[in-house]
């Protein structure tokens, strides 16, 4: 059988139940933060030893670039995921406003046992949502992408974004929520198309965290509920920066 097919195909075989596990322990068994924060390093660095043997049956060889962690194409896959990023501002802005921000954050502080306790400090959370954010995207879409492209991206990005789902919606299904639609468009499809079109997944890992509600919430609005609004602001002109960096970058190439 093609190694390109077996390849991912193991990695789903092992992603899925170990992903499901994971987010089932650290939601509902662990009980504090260090233990969760153990947890999410050690789910980590499985994935890589896993990809490890993975690479090492198909190609011989590690590689970074085979999860999209290289310096090329960064600015323009982090422009890029900015600007699609400012649809979770806009929605917890309109929150704010309308509803207060005790609304918006009351869910964030409602984990239960160890989520909860990460989230109540920012490098514990910033570190959780880093983490997070490698899994998501060099993992759930860089790494098996690279190997499903050489069967047409017609066929790769659509199927790396259902098995996305089925990893993402799946470990919200173990933590009792629901996953939310934009994130299975934004995250999952556009921002898996970011990385087909810049070849980076460092970029979409860093929005994720800038962006996420959780660790802003952390450092900002349980000292001042207005710094955390006042965060949404910022959020957004920053990805109206992002967006005209990018039409400045294109219209150059445009006259080169």
């Amino acid at each position: 059988m093609d190694k390109d097919v077996v390849a991912p195909t193991l990695f789903y075989l092992f992603a899925v139940p170990v992903t499901y596990l994971y987010f089932y322990l650290i939601f509902w068994v662990i009980r504090d933060a260090i233990g969760g924060i153990v947890l999410t390093i050690g789910i980590v660095v499985a994935f890589f030893l896993v990809a490890d043997a993975i690479l090492g049956y198909t190609s011989g060889g590690w590689s970074f670039g085979a999860f999209g962690l290289r310096r090329e194409g960064l600015v323009r896959s982090f422009l890029a995921t900015s600007v699609l990023s400012v649809v979770s501002p806009l929605l917890q802005l309109s929150i704010a406003n309308t509803q207060g921000v005790a609304t918006l954050t009351s869910e964030l502080l409602g984990y239960p046992r160890s989520v909860n306790q990460i989230l109540m400090s920012l490098p514990a959370s910033l570190l959780f949502f880093l983490c997070i954010g490698v899994l998501a995207f060099a993992f759930f879409q860089a790494f098996p992408y690279q190997f499903l492209k050489k069967r047409g991206r017609l066929l790769a990005l659509p199927l790396v974004w259902v098995l996305w789902v089925v990893l993402y919606g799946g470990a919200h299904v173990v933590m009792g929520l629901f996953p939310a639609t934009g994130d299975v468009f934004v995250l999952g499809l556009f921002f898996l198309i970011v990385f087909a079109w810049s070849g980076n997944s460092v970029g979409p890992i860093l929005s994720y965290v800038l962006f996420a509600e959780e660790p802003a919430w952390v450092g900002l609005a349980l000292l001042s509920p207005a710094a955390f609004v006042l965060s949404l602001y910022v959020k957004i002109l920053w990805s109206a920066v992002a967006l005209a960096l990018l039409v400045r970058s294109y219209l150059r190439r445009r006259r080169a």
